[in-house]
């Protein structure tokens, strides 16, 4: 700041000259370039050791000098290494999966071009809550056996379990693209909820088993409360679950909102099954039946995944 001159004097001001210190750089960073097991290609790739050499490009190999280099490197006290594999006309391996249809649904495309990424299983199972909607998917590298594996996974993007969301920027192994396009996505039958098989709902339901909720497209829940014995009414078994299935479909119906995927819910009873069905299709349309806050009914009524019934 400036100096106050308060009278006749010698006053002393340092003022800072600019110059700034040298500042010290690493003298000892190595680069190798050449060939690799694997590991991405014509990109730098910093190193701290012979170990992150190994996870990023496979360790020493027989038709690899460079690997050879890299080890020496650390051997002698090497400490910081940038690392870059160059490969002469090589591709990522990839491959389409497709459903029952078939439609192209993905891709799945090897992070590593070359053989590595070419030796890398792709396995697909169905064990899961909601067969229709989910599944199960695993990466296997057979050159050093490395695995992934992502369960309950969804192809629906609103879904938390969304699969390309999971895996990109994520997986070691691969990389994840959606096949199929938007007027498909559009054109998607209704979600469905179908129950278990059923007996007689006169002797299923009571005054303490009335109650449901149902969430259609994800949209907040809607609970069922069944009249006894209005709506279940007949002289036969079917006639009162058809009556039923009209019930829940008018109560359902009646809370609308002016949402399509409600006002145009229906239930009908197919054979000795309950079928509930989203009034929407499409990329997001689905039924999951919930337990009623009080007076539960799904579980007797065997709707909802939970209770044995099916949702898709």
């Amino acid at each position: 700041m400036p100096i106050q001159l308060a009278s006749p004097g010698v006053y002393i001001q340092e003022v800072s000259s600019g110059v700034r210190t040298i500042a010290g750089v690493a003298t000892s960073v190595a680069a190798f370039l050449g060939a690799a097991s694997r590991g991405p290609i014509n990109k730098a790739t910093r190193i701290y050791s012979f170990a992150d050499f190994e996870r990023g490009f496979g360790g020493l190999s027989a038709d690899s000098e460079m690997s050879y280099g890299v080890r020496q490197f650390f051997l002698n006290g090497g400490t910081d290494a940038w690392i870059v594999r160059v490969v002469k006309d090589a591709s990522p391996a990839s491959r389409t999966l497709q459903n029952l249809t078939p439609i192209p649904v993905l891709t799945v495309t090897a992070l590593d071009a070359g053989a590595s990424g070419n030796g890398i299983q792709v396995r697909v199972d169905y064990t899961t809550a909601f067969t229709d909607s989910t599944f199960n998917i695993s990466f296997i590298r057979n050159s050093d056996g490395r695995a992934e594996q992502y369960t309950n996974v969804s192809m629906n993007s609103a879904d938390a379990r969304y699969l390309p969301d999971l895996v990109n920027g994520v997986s070691q192994l691969v990389k994840i693209s959606r096949d199929v396009t938007q007027g498909t996505l559009n054109g998607l039958p209704a979600g469905t909820s179908t129950s278990g098989t059923l007996g007689d709902v006169s002797t299923l339901l009571d005054a303490t088993h009335t109650d449901f909720r149902v969430v259609v497209n994800g949209l907040p829940p809607v609970t069922v409360s069944i009249t006894l014995p209005a709506d279940i009414a007949g002289g036969t078994a079917t006639q009162r679950l058809t009556a039923l299935a009209a019930a829940i479909q008018a109560k359902v119906q009646a809370q609308s909102g002016g949402k399509a995927a409600l006002s145009g819910f229906t239930c009908a009873r197919s054979g000795s099954n309950l079928v509930l069905t989203s009034g929407a299709g499409g990329e997001f349309s689905s039924v999951r039946v919930l337990a009623g806050s009080a007076k539960n009914a799904a579980g007797v009524l065997k709707l909802g995944v939970a209770a044995g019934g099916v949702e898709g």
